[in-house]
């Protein structure tokens, strides 16, 4: 985030708050630097388990233009990259960077954790005649099980 930060990257930061949680203080903690604006609490008693970056460009009209995707299970900790059994995926496809970013852009809207289900029901890519596969155990959220299913369809 400070490497980031300082050379003059725009980040935006959506993180795990719950009244009373120690991992919440050390959330606030870390993204102290971080100016209000570009961090938003998502307060909910569970944790959104899968992580993920959309890496993005700004186009001449102000718009994203989303590139890539970093996403998985890994906690972005020096524990979780390094000790833990967890996975990380990059996903250099712009499709499914913009469902992406449709999805941070939904939780950096504050909307409460029930309408994030609606959202993301609402925004699968997949449509119903889809050939499913499954590919390990997905984590609360469909879009990664869904690209793959495109890719297979």
């Amino acid at each position: 985030l400070e490497s980031a930060l300082r050379r003059g990257a725009g980040v935006r930061v959506v993180y795990h708050a719950k009244a009373g949680d120690p991992q919440t203080a050390e959330n606030e903690r870390y993204l102290a630097r971080l100016p209000v604006p570009l961090k938003k609490a998502r307060v909910t008693s569970s944790i959104f388990h899968q992580k993920f970056v959309v890496l993005s460009r700004l186009a001449a009209d102000g718009r994203r233009q989303p590139t890539a995707v970093l996403t998985g299970s890994t906690n972005f900790t020096s524990n979780a990259v390094y000790r833990q059994a967890n996975v990380v995926h990059i996903v250099e496809d712009p499709a499914l960077a913009e469902d992406y970013l449709g999805l941070f852009e939904h939780l950096f809207s504050g909307e409460p954790p029930r309408a994030t289900k609606r959202y993301i029901d609402q925004a699968n890519p997949i449509g119903s005649g889809a050939r499913e596969v499954a590919f390990g155990r997905p984590y609360g959220n469909p879009f990664r099980r869904s690209h793959m299913r495109r890719r297979l369809s």
